[in-house]
Formats: C-alpha cells, structure tokens, sequence
C-alpha cells in the first residue's frame, strides 16, 4: 500500500496526509497520544515539510515516552525552521529530562536569544540550573561558558 501511494500524484498524498493529521490533531485534543502517533507516522511520511506537524508529532512522541523519536522530530523541525523558540525550548526540556544537562542549556540559550522575553523558556532554565553541577567535567566548562555569559540567563 505505502509503494502504491508513493507512486500517486502529489496533490493525492497531500489530501492522503491532510486527512491523517486531522485524525492526529483530534486525537491530541482528546489526550489520545498513540492515534496521535500513529495517524503522525502515516501524515508524515506523505507530507513532511511543515515543521508545526513535526512538533506535534514530538509532543504525542513524548507523552508515549518514545523519547528518542520525539528528538528526532524536534530535530526534523528545527531543520525546516531553525529559529523557532519553541521548538528549541521543547528539545531544551526533553533533553533536561533524559537528564541531557549540556545539552539542555545549550537548546534553552538559543531560545532565549530567539525569544528573550518568553517566561516559559525562562522557567525551564531555572528548572536545569539546579543540576548544573551533575554535568560531567568535560562538559562543564562549554556549558558554563555558554550559560553564564549573561548574568540575566538564570
């Protein structure tokens, strides 16, 4: 079936993965993460060049715990609109919570410069703050330098 569709014209994937990401956006409203994962799976591999898709896509991935997948797909996003706060924010708080400390700060720095005013981003550094001090010590160095720049960034 997934040949078969690849071979259609492009106006018939698009309406294919319309129809899906429909599905999986109702399926989010409605906290139903696995349809939202599965119609997501399917809409994307039809359609794959809007990266507000592939952000949703990483929130459903998240609430399933498929945490790798869910990086990917902020990562897939990020390609398509590298200077979205948000995205950058989420992977931020993905990588915090796989416990990615470095990689955390990093994410959260480049959407605050983005984004300087936005409180969310303000608050998800000052939950990676704390732990700061479990980074290993060949990352510490690039992190702090990174971090502690800007006496406002904490």
């Amino acid at each position: 079936m997934a040949k078969l569709i690849a071979l259609a014209p492009a106006f018939i994937r698009k309406h294919l993965a319309a129809r899906h990401l429909d599905r999986a956006h109702q399926a989010v409203l409605n906290a139903q993460w696995r349809t939202a994962v599965d119609h997501f799976d399917k809409a994307l591999g039809w359609h794959h060049d809007d990266p507000a898709h592939w952000v949703a896509y990483g929130h459903a991935l998240t609430q399933t715990k498929q945490v790798d997948k869910a990086m990917r797909a902020y990562q897939i996003a990020l390609k398509l609109n590298p200077n979205d706060a948000h995205v950058h924010r989420h992977l931020g708080a993905l990588r915090r919570m796989q416990g990615d400390y470095a990689g955390a700060i990093w994410s959260l720095r480049r959407a605050q410069q983005l984004a300087p005013s936005d409180g969310a981003i303000r608050d998800e550094i000052r939950a990676v703050t704390p732990r700061l001090s479990v980074i290993p010590k060949q990352q510490a160095g690039r992190v702090f330098e990174f971090a502690f720049d800007e006496p406002d960034l904490i």
